[in-house]
């Protein structure tokens, strides 16, 4: 299940990354960190991470064209892999060019159709993915007002209880 995904949301701002921890301190499955090697320490190693979709588009790992409002979760490179990534991405969310989205509208796509990706993925594969690294920056966080943040992912993890 997905509720059972832990989320390393990195905030590499010290003073966003305290606002955020003090706002996600009342979701147990969110953790703010500062920087990626946090992350992958405090976890114990990152199952997967969010990955802009120019770079999975870049490597391959998304072919165009690329369906709009959807996202899966796909294998890192091998080379990526080497510089201590994890073994899975899950890319960001294309949107219509005619599209114009609010950050709130684009935290929400992006975490909604992130999280049924990790529940078909989890569904079925035999490896679970269970932690995720996400940089704020993907998900728009810095561009949300207080208390948004945590609505977001409070809604996006009962999306698929």
């Amino acid at each position: 299940m997905t509720s059972q995904v832990h989320l390393y949301v990195i905030e590499t701002d010290p003073d966003r990354a305290e606002r955020l921890a003090s706002e996600m301190a009342m979701l147990p499955q969110v953790t703010v960190l500062k920087s990626y090697a946090e992350a992958v320490s405090f976890s114990g190693g990152l199952d997967a991470i969010f990955i802009p979709l120019m770079s999975a588009l870049e490597w391959g790992l998304v072919r165009p064209p690329v369906a709009l409002h959807q996202t899966r979760v796909v294998r890192m490179p091998e080379a990526e892999v080497a510089r201590g990534r994890p073994q899975y991405a899950i890319p960001g969310v294309a949107i219509s060019a005619h599209e114009s989205l609010t950050p709130t509208a684009t935290a929400q796509l992006v975490l909604l159709e992130s999280f049924k990706a990790i529940q078909a993925f989890n569904d079925a594969n035999p490896i679970k993915l269970k932690t995720v690294g996400v940089p704020a920056l993907s998900l728009g966080l810095d561009q949300l007002r207080a208390g948004e943040a945590m609505e977001l992912l409070s809604a996006a993890y009962l999306s698929v209880a």
